[in-house]
């Protein structure tokens, strides 16, 4: 059976809002509204999850800095993204060699 989770995304900087939702290990969003009641409610800067999608810092050390707020479920979370696919080794190539 696939996973499942609905992470709330609160941006202060912004003031945007995503739900992120993952059903059957599908992962979709809805912008500016809410998908049902969320696991897990994230509340950062658009510059902190730059940071941690840069590889940059973590969202644990984001936590502990007190520069990302989450509440609920963290592990629902984590599952969400240890389902993202490290694009770093075995992508990039050579199209053209000499």
């Amino acid at each position: 059976m696939g996973k499942a989770a609905i992470i709330q995304w609160n941006f202060r900087d912004t003031s945007e809002q995503y739900t992120l939702f993952l059903q059957n290990s599908v992962l979709n969003y809805w912008p500016d509204s809410s998908y049902g009641t969320p696991d897990t409610t994230v509340t950062l800067t658009r510059d902190s999850l730059n940071k941690v999608f840069a590889r940059q810092t973590s969202f644990e050390a984001l936590a502990n800095s007190g520069e990302v707020d989450i509440k609920g479920d963290a592990g629902k979370l984590k599952d969400v993204l240890s389902l993202q696919t490290d694009f770093s080794e075995n992508f990039w190539f050579n199209i053209v060699t000499p």
